[in-house]
């Protein structure tokens, strides 16, 4: 026989407040709270400062944009992409860094490709070490 229970249904809001007491009380949730922090000071704030500043006219650039210092402008990106030492000063150290990642990915994807098969396909001793 059947017991009809009388609970109330617990309301939306007291669910979250529970949920986020049990989040926070697991250690790798507050060590991911705390490493996203870290890498939102550390490694966001600046990056967007960095692109900030190079759409804006810096101080001493005044002459050369032709606008005043704080002003946005294309003037920065026009000197890296079309001056005459852009192809020494950008586009042949992104040919370089496109050719090793290039190279890189080719190596993990032989070496990780035959791991996978030797772990999947094969009787190989140590294969629960790969695995």
């Amino acid at each position: 026989m059947a017991v009809a229970a009388s609970a109330r249904p617990v309301s939306r809001g007291r669910r979250v407040l529970y949920r986020s007491r049990v989040l926070l009380r697991n250690p790798t949730v507050l060590l991911g709270l705390v490493l996203s922090a870290a890498l939102l000071y550390l490694v966001i704030a600046p990056l967007v400062s960095v692109v900030s500043d190079a759409g804006r006219v810096q101080y001493g650039d005044e002459a050369r944009s032709g606008q005043g210092a704080g002003s946005w402008t294309s003037y920065y990106l026009w000197r890296v992409f079309r001056s005459p030492v852009s192809r020494l000063l950008f586009w042949e150290p992104l040919l370089h860094t496109l050719t090793v990642a290039v190279g890189v990915i080719a190596f993990a994807l032989v070496v990780g490709g035959s791991m996978a098969w030797l772990v999947t396909r094969t009787n190989v001793p140590g294969r629960t070490f790969l695995a």
